[in-house]
Formats: C-alpha cells, structure tokens, sequence
C-alpha cells in the first residue's frame, strides 16, 4: 500500500531527516497484524531499508492504554538482557507528526504462529520446540533485575494483581455493551481470593505466539507487543500463556483461531514443568493466574469489540466473533477459578 489510514508517508520522512533515522523516498508500507491494539506498520524506503512501525489506533482510546513510547523504553530495556526483542530505532511522542505518538523498530524475519492455518503451514519442529522457547524466554525475563534493565523507573509496590483488577474493571465498565453474569461472577471470585505475591518481575503481559518470530526450527527471535509490560507477579504471564494455550482436545478455547489446537506442540503441564525447574516459585495456585488471566483478556476483548461497533477502528473485522469469545473466556475464568 502507498499509504495506509494513520500513516502520512510525506511527514514521517520529513520527521525522518531531522532524527537520526534517515529515509530515501518513496515509502512503501504493510500493515501487519490484525489491527486490535496498537496499529502496526511494515516499510520500506527506495534504498530497501526496512523497518517497523507502531502507533495507537484511531478513535477515542481508554484511559492508559495504547502507550507506544512507553512500551518502546521497555523494549530497549528488556534488549540489554538477552530476551530476544527488535531492536528500537527511534521514538516521536509528538502526535502532530502522525496524529498520535509512534515508535520504529528493526523488521525481524521469520515464522508467526498467529493461527491454526499458520501452525498446520510452519514445520513440526517449530510446532514442537517453540513453547519451550518462549517459557525459556520468560523465564530469563522474570528472573532479571531491573536496574540492568534501566527499568527501575517501573517499579511498583507489591499487589500487582488486585491493581489490575481495578485497571481491567475500570476499562470493563468504559467498554461494556450487555450483561455478563460469568465476567461478574469471575471478578468476585478473584478479588476475594487473590494469592499472596512470591516475587516481583517485569511481566511481558501478553506472552502469546502471534505476539513471537521464530526461525524455521523454533527458534525465538523476538517477542513482541510490549504494551501491556509491567512490573508485577510473574505468574500472571505464566497463567496468561496457559490460557492462550490451547489443546486439540479442549472443548472451550481463548482464541478465536488457536494454533496450539493442532498436534505437535508442547503440553501444557510441560510447559509448567519446564518454567518450575528454573523459577523456583510454587505453582500450587497456578489455575488462580489463568482464571484471572481469562478474566483479563476478556476484558480486553470487549474493548476490541466496542471499538469495532463504535466504527472507531479501521479493521474490517467482523465484530461478533469478539463478542461471542469475550462469553467463552468467562466461562473459561469460572472453569478455572474452580480449580484454584
């Protein structure tokens, strides 16, 4: 495309030449991704130099969300660790340039596990050796410190769980269409029953597979989609990844499409293994982190909803399959919740 929505190529090249990131004339730029969160944008100049872009979408956008420069400054610190993530090129936070803030990063290549078809197309041994990439991954991210990092701006007191429970009820409430009995029952169950937190970490908050780039043999290459990072209980990644993933054999599921539906993949009480053998923390409230985490992308989810029947965004996805799995994941938050 010559020129995507959010995208005015004439001006992101003059901001260009007066950063240290110089284009060469004309810009050719792929949206990738589906276009839920942050808008996100592949390019290249006439030179062949190619590199990523990532602003907020369009429309009225509840309150802390979609913060790309900050999610950059997390980028550039988790990239001092070894966690694989792209490298950050450049920041604008001032939105006249584009309309909102923006952040450029370094084009990785490879494999995107973002749905069933992709699985069934990616090679078996990418199926079998890319959750035990990412849990390697996360384990390194939980147990760095984050003044190596230069994170330390992030830290927070404990509670990390019962602070997102008021952030997610908050943007429930801005973005809620109907009644949901099993949302409402899910968030008291998990206010009343919150464990007490083991550790303190930064948390990647969205540690899914169509959020990794791997290499053909199941290599990690970047872990991307830092928006919701912060410092807090580094179980709720953990239960946030089980929730995500899915097996052929599971009645109810998060996503819509899940990759991990399909045979080859690890086993979710191998990927739990694995992660206990290097984080050294008890894992016997395990199914209380994937019923909040069911709970929490619910609520995300009913934000991609209203903004899809608000028209604010510039997808043009067909919004009730959102609706429909916003029911699933509560009753997949209840489900597990009952285990706890």
């Amino acid at each position: 495309m010559s020129e995507p929505a959010g995208l005015d190529l004439d001006r992101l090249v003059s901001w260009a030449g007066s950063s240290d990131l110089a284009l060469t004339p004309p810009l050719v730029a792929t949206p990738l991704g589906g276009g839920r969160s942050n808008l996100t944008y592949a390019l290249r100049d006439a030179t062949g130099f190619a590199f990523v872009l990532r602003r907020p979408p369009h429309g009225q956008l509840l309150a802390t969300a979609h913060d790309v420069t900050r999610e950059a400054h997390v980028i550039a610190g988790v990239g001092r660790i070894g966690v694989p993530v792209p490298e950050l090129l450049a920041t604008c936070p001032d939105p006249t340039v584009l309309g909102a803030p923006f952040a450029v990063f370094t084009l990785v290549d490879g494999i995107v596990l973002a749905d069933g078809p992709a699985a069934a197309a990616a090679p078996a041994g990418l199926r079998a050796a890319c959750g035990p990439a990412l849990i390697d991954a996360l384990s390194r991210l939980h147990r760095a410190d984050l003044d190596e990092m230069g994170l330390d701006d992030l830290r927070r007191p404990g509670g990390y769980v019962e602070r997102q429970l008021r952030r997610w009820r908050r943007q429930w409430e801005a973005s809620s269409t109907s009644v949901a009995p099993a949302i409402e029952a899910a968030y008291g169950e998990l206010c009343r029953s919150v464990p007490p937190e083991q550790a303190s970490a930064l948390v990647h908050g969205d540690p899914k597979l169509d959020n990794c780039i791997f290499s053909p043999s199941g290599e990690l290459r970047a872990l991307v989609d830092w928006e919701l990072a912060a410092v807090g209980d580094p179980l709720a990644d953990l239960g946030m990844l089980l929730a995500y993933w899915s097996e052929p054999d599971d009645a109810i599921v998060a996503l819509q499409n899940p990759p991990t539906s399909l045979a080859g993949f690890a086993r979710r009480d191998d990927l739990v293994q694995r992660y206990a053998e290097t984080s050294g923390l008890d894992l016997s409230r395990l199914s209380y982190y994937v019923g909040f985490a069911c709970w929490k992308l619910a609520c995300i989810v009913q934000g991609v909803y209203r903004r899809l029947i608000d028209g604010a965004s510039e997808s043009d996805l067909d919004p009730e399959p959102f609706a429909a799995q916003v029911l699933r994941l509560g009753d997949l938050a209840l489900e597990a919740l009952s285990a706890d």
